[in-house]
């Protein structure tokens, strides 16, 4: 996905997996952790940052989407919800 946010800086990236129901979506992305489930929580902080840019680019092309995100570490079968 690619746009602009609001603040004008222009964001490329690819989303793992959006699914989308009527006005919801979830953004979720998958990365390689083996840690336990505190450390994968922490580690899940460095990526809302990427996550939050993916959710203002479809806010901003969707305004009334309820966007949400997630990170998912298949290794250790966790998924981290309600990033923030």
């Amino acid at each position: 996905m690619s746009g602009r946010l609001p603040e004008g800086t222009v964001i490329s990236g690819f989303a793992d997996l959006v699914l989308e129901a009527g006005d919801r979506v979830a953004i979720i992305d998958h990365k390689t952790f083996t840690g336990n489930r505190k450390e994968a929580e922490r580690k899940a902080g460095e990526y809302a940052g990427q996550l939050e840019a993916y959710k203002g680019i479809l806010r901003e092309q969707h305004e009334h989407l309820r966007v949400a995100c997630y990170i998912n570490y298949p290794i250790t079968a966790g998924i981290i919800v309600g990033l923030k």
